[in-house]
């Protein structure tokens, strides 16, 4: 075994079982659980040896056992089930009840969020299974084909394509429903007792359903961990292999005649699949670490104790019919066994026909993550599918207005800031810049950019009307335009519209998380908004990140993140690498590691598929083999000429001879694939006349 689980700590804070665990993406640090003591707890997770966690909140409200919750994908809010027939939701943050949802007229067993977090489904010992909006109204009871004894788990599916519920009884049944008409799409026949849950897959392909009869017999292969929590252990079961990962059991010390071995009733992953709560019906969380087989032989030798049975899976055993959550613990490893459920994610991707935009970060860490070699040759093999992997597009950047700006960006040269010796200047006139578009084009170039050191447009109506202009000029020269100037307010990116601007460029730079580490001066929100006043006036958006400001893998997931899940993923994706400059909060920063490049790059191409995805600052830095690869990997375009901004830039004959040997060309224009396009339209035309 490459690897094994051992007990790293526990949480004790509830009165009652822990009946249910849930754990959020967006903060890996909390452990939401509920408890037949009527309450739930939110935990903040210390990991220490002493003490793995402590409560952070109570949350108080339900009259009776609270048997299930689950966390929004977005991390701020939870749904809890109970006994006492309702569902309540929750915000996190305050710990209050935000809705009561009233409607059940049993036990309410299970709940769950839809993956955009607008719906709620539950399920009741009254047999019915009821669609909800986040406002605490029932839209919809299922009735028709509906479970003939209690509904014991229903869940949404994760996947957005595959909009489906699935819900699982006491009558034997697994049931699949349409979500968009709640009607019966699938029966799966095949339990011999009751079942007690039902799980999906992280992409939403796979189910996988535990009960009291054994439950390999239901058990889908895939490339994940499963765990099921039996009478006396926990299972983990890795279906791919079709093999047992390892068997859990904590320590127990008998203690007068009444006392019992503790039995797991439920189980959650942490985000990043390397910790496994499980919650006891001696009230206690337990959290069992994964930790490589070295590992595991030196905590051996420090006499640290783990049980391990050689018998094979064994089948849940409920008590009673009052107890129905004993043996019910079942989950995938949703929380991102990397090696597990990056190659589903990744086939998804390699598969797919047309460009998606409801990515979640667990799916884009998974393609991330994957091997490098097998990553390239996949986000190759996309790029051919949606590209002409020879035609590079060649751009040329032009600062028309140096220095003197207000932000505080870190890294930027241009900041007033900063004692970096860079002079400021008014902005270029039209003919100089109109001059410098014309050799761009004679040397390659299909792509003009100009940039101004600017915080925002307010303002700079004669400077706008300059650059009105100017993009006029450019296009005229049958070049693509494209302008970087701060932030802009709705009006002017109408403006900027109406003379023909091909792209607009404003960088995210970094993730959400990371960004207040780089710049204070304007919010990640703002910059966002920007974005938005260019798609709304029809303008191509251009948006991307510079890497190596200090940044983890998760941030530049994140950034990728962010742009993937946009309402139209952007025309261009910028991948910059940090030039330190001199004078700047980040002079002396360390270069980041080419391969966080490549990777950058592959998952950008492989869950953008559309994409241009261009290189852009530091790629000077590079040896002609490393660009080739990032060519390899999906970038299809390039900046070139005298000067980037206030870098340097990789020369036009350089380039030329760097595309000669390398076999690639220029991308043509949208202007000329344009004009071939009405051609051909027009001879079509005359030939059907």
């Amino acid at each position: 075994m490459a690897e094994q689980l051992i007990l790293k700590g526990t949480l004790e804070g509830h009165n009652g079982w822990v009946t249910s665990l849930a754990t959020s993406i967006e903060n890996p640090n909390m452990l939401l659980s509920a408890s037949r003591d009527k309450t739930l707890i939110i935990w903040n997770l210390t990991r220490d040896e002493t003490q793995y966690g402590y409560p952070k909140r109570s949350l108080h409200g339900h009259s009776h056992i609270v048997s299930d919750c689950v966390i929004s994908s977005d991390g701020a809010y939870a749904l809890s089930a109970s006994w006492d027939k309702t569902l309540r939701l929750w915000e996190l943050a305050t710990g209050t009840t935000t809705r009561r949802f009233v409607g059940h007229n049993s036990d309410v067993l299970s709940v769950s969020f839809s993956a955009d977090n607008r719906q709620i489904v539950s399920g009741a010992r009254d047999r019915t299974i009821k669609l909800w909006n986040t406002l605490g109204d029932c839209k919809y009871t299922i009735s028709d084909k509906g479970h003939t004894d209690w509904v014991s788990c229903v869940r949404f599916s994760p996947n957005p394509q595959n909009p489906v519920i699935v819900s699982s009884g006491w009558d034997k049944l697994v049931k699949v429903w349409e979500l968009s008409t709640c009607k019966l799409q699938t029966d799966h026949i095949g339990h011999t007792g009751y079942i007690n849950t039902v799980t999906i897959s992280p992409d939403g392909s796979l189910c996988a359903s535990g009960g009291k009869d054994d439950p390999r017999s239901r058990l889908l292969p895939n490339r994940y961990w499963l765990c099921a929590a039996t009478a006396s252990s926990i299972i983990i079961f890795d279906l791919e292999k079709k093999s047992k990962v390892d068997e859990l059991k904590p320590e127990f010390t008998a203690v007068g005649k009444k006392s019992r071995e503790p039995e797991c009733v439920s189980l959650a992953w942490s985000a990043d699949g390397q910790t496994l709560f499980a919650g006891y019906t001696d009230n206690i969380i337990r959290a069992w670490g994964v930790i490589s087989l070295e590992d595991f032989v030196k905590e051996l030798r420090q006499c640290k104790k783990k049980t391990m049975n050689p018998e094979g899976l064994k089948a849940p055993c409920p008590t009673s019919r009052r107890d129905p959550e004993i043996g019910a613990a079942l989950s995938t490893a949703q929380g991102l066994r990397r090696f597990a459920t990056s190659s589903d994610v990744l086939t998804n991707a390699v598969r797919a026909e047309a460009p998606r935009h409801d990515w979640s970060k667990e799916q884009i860490s998974a393609i991330y993550h994957t091997p490098l070699m097998q990553l390239v040759y996949e986000s190759a093999t996309v790029h051919r599918k949606f590209h002409d992997p020879a035609a590079v597009q060649m751009c040329t950047l032009m600062n028309i207005k140096t220095g003197g700006c207000s932000e505080n960006c870190s890294y930027c040269a241009q900041s007033s800031r900063y004692s970096t010796g860079l002079k400021a200047t008014k902005l270029s006139t039209v003919d100089s810049v109109l001059e410098a578009a014309r050799i761009a084009k004679e040397n390659g170039s299909s792509r003009f950019c100009m940039g101004a050191a600017w915080r925002d447009m307010r303002g700079r109506k004669s400077n706008l009307r300059n650059i009105v202009e100017m993009v006029k000029g450019v296009k005229a020269l049958g070049m693509e335009a494209c302008v970087t100037l701060g932030m802009l307010d709705g009006n002017q990116a109408k403006e900027l519209a109406d003379a023909g601007l091909t792209a607009y460029n404003h960088n995210l730079d970094t993730s959400r998380e990371h960004y207040p580490n780089v710049i204070t001066s304007r919010s990640y929100d703002e910059r966002l908004q920007t974005i938005e006043h260019v798609r709304n006036a029809g303008i191509n958006v251009c948006t991307g990140g510079i890497l190596g400001l200090g940044e983890k893998h998760e941030d530049r997931i994140g950034l990728i993140y962010e742009v993937a899940t946009m309402p139209k993923h952007p025309e261009s994706f910028p991948v910059n690498t940090l030039v330190a400059i001199k004078g700047t909060p980040l002079e002396g920063t360390k270069a980041v590691e080419f391969d966080s490049v490549v990777r950058t790059i592959a998952t950008a191409r492989l869950v953008m598929p559309g994409t241009i995805i261009r290189l852009a600052a530091g790629r000077i830095t590079m040896t002609e083999e490393k660009q080739a690869m990032c060519f390899l990997a999906g970038a299809n375009a390039i900046f070139t000429g005298e000067r980037m901004l206030t870098t340097a830039c990789s020369g036009w004959d350089e380039d030329k001879a760097l595309f000669k040997k390398w076999g690639l060309r220029p991308m043509e224009t949208e202007v000329v694939l344009q004009e071939e396009a009405w051609v051909e339209e027009e001879e079509r035309r005359v030939n059907s006349g």
